[in-house]
C-alpha cells in the first residue's frame, strides 16, 4: 500500500535490511511535493508519458558543472526520464567537455548563439531558439545550470507562452 509521505525528514528512515536512499517499502524517492501514488522512476503513472526535462548550460567547458549537467542527464535517462541537454558555445582560451557527454551516449541541441558573455542581439536570438525548442520539447521541467542559462532559460519560458 502506498501512502504519501508528508515528514520529508522521515522519508530515507534507515531500517533494517533496507537499502539507502530508498523509501521502507524499497521504492526509490520521488522529487519534493509530487505524490508517490502518481509517480514511480521517471513516469506519471502507469498509463503516462515519461517526464520530460530539458537542461540547459551556457557552456560545456573545462570544471564541475559540464560533468554534473552529463551525469545528471545520463543518470536520469537511465530511471526512466526523457532528458535533453542543451548547450552553448564555449569562449575562446576556454577547454571543451562535450567529450564527456558524447561519451556517455547523450545528444546536445547546440545553441550557437548561447555563450557566457552578454550581448543584446545574441541573447535575443538564444531566447528565441529556446523558446522555440521548449515549444518542440514541451518539458515538464526547465533545469537551467550557470546563470547566463537560468536568466536566458526562464525568459524563454515565459516567451514559449501556454505550449510549454
Amino acid at each position: 500500500m502506498l501512502v504519501p509521505r508528508l515528514n520529508t525528514f522521515r522519508r530515507f528512515a534507515p531500517q533494517a535490511g533496507g537499502a539507502p536512499g530508498r523509501y521502507r517499502d524499497g521504492h526509490a524517492p520521488v522529487p519534493y511535493g509530487v505524490s508517490d501514488r502518481r509517480f514511480r522512476g521517471g513516469t506519471l503513472g502507469d498509463d503516462r508519458e515519461p517526464i520530460r526535462v530539458l537542461r540547459l548550460i551556457a557552456r560545456l567547458n573545462v570544471g564541475g558543472p559540464s560533468l554534473h549537467v552529463s551525469y545528471l542527464t545520463d543518470g536520469l535517462a537511465t530511471r526512466g526520464y526523457k532528458t535533453m541537454l542543451a548547450a552553448g558555445k564555449i569562449s575562446g582560451g576556454e577547454g571543451d567537455m562535450a567529450f564527456v557527454a558524447a561519451g556517455r551516449g547523450i545528444d546536445v541541441e547546440w545553441i550557437p548563439h548561447l555563450q557566457r558573455e552578454v550581448s543584446a542581439l545574441r541573447d535575443i536570438a538564444v531566447v528565441s531558439h529556446l523558446a522555440a525548442l521548449i515549444r518542440r520539447e514541451r518539458p515538464h521541467v526547465l533545469h537551467t545550470h550557470t546563470s547566463k542559462a537560468g536568466a536566458v532559460g526562464r525568459i524563454a519560458a515565459v516567451a514559449a507562452g501556454r505550449f510549454r
